[in-house]
């Protein structure tokens, strides 16, 4: 915006939105510095890819996990992880959710053209999937984490509104904004990552992926600039 009148939008050039179609120049082989092998590489470590980083380990492939922030500065963004079912939960006295009938209030609410199986994905496992990344601390180890709206009762958010349905399950961790406590979501995430690295991934900080190489369209190798070049 224009900082004389709040009403202006600059004019600034829009970006080429098409560009992505153009494959960008091969990087000469002389600025290659170092070379590694692995079976998965993963770009990105925030909460999917570090879970992705740690499953991979956990499976016994060879990986590897870049990331653009630096580890001195590696920060999370959200507080909130919403599940179902999973024995946080339970601990806390949370009654449990038929999964079935989550998974169609999600698929009514998505207007039905979702993927009706990612749903069913979700209302399964999401629960398993909470304990698996926040094992590192055990479920005794979460007693600063919040259950939204409960125990206290909220009508807003209790049943059946309207057209909709609602149930408890969001698990809210503390942070500065917040309050404070542990682990915060930066630190549950890096814990995941210290686990897959015990496993033997491995993980580049300040890197930023800026290339993937693909043969017979499949990607076959990931170009990544340091911060040092």
């Amino acid at each position: 915006p224009n900082t004389s009148s709040p009403w202006v939008v600059s004019r600034r050039r829009k970006p080429d939105m098409s560009s992505w179609r153009t494959p960008p120049p091969p990087i000469p082989q002389s600025d290659i510095q170092e070379e590694f092998t692995a079976d998965v590489v993963i770009v990105g470590l925030g909460y999917s890819g570090t879970a992705a980083l740690r499953a991979a380990a956990e499976s016994g492939a060879q990986v590897i996990g870049l990331e653009a922030m630096s580890e001195r500065s590696f920060t999370t963004f959200g507080r909130d992880i919403g599940h179902i079912n999973s024995n946080f939960l339970k601990s806390r006295g949370v009654p449990p959710v038929d999964p079935l009938e989550l998974f169609n209030e999600g698929t009514a609410r998505a207007g039905n053209p979702a993927n009706p199986a990612l749903i069913m994905q979700y209302v399964k496992h999401s629960g398993a999937a909470f304990d698996w990344f926040t094992d590192p601390y055990g479920v005794d180890g979460l007693k600063d984490v919040h259950v939204a709206f409960w125990p206290d009762a909220s009508p807003k958010f209790d049943g059946v509104i309207g057209a909709h349905r609602f149930w408890r399950g969001t698990a809210q961790f503390p942070e500065p904004r917040g309050w404070k406590g542990h682990p915060t979501p930066t630190e549950l995430v890096r814990a995941n990552q210290n686990k897959a690295e015990e496993l033997g991934a491995q993980v580049h900080f300040g890197t930023e992926a800026v290339q993937i190489e693909c043969s017979g369209g499949r990607p076959t190798a990931i170009l990544a600039k340091a911060r040092d070049g």
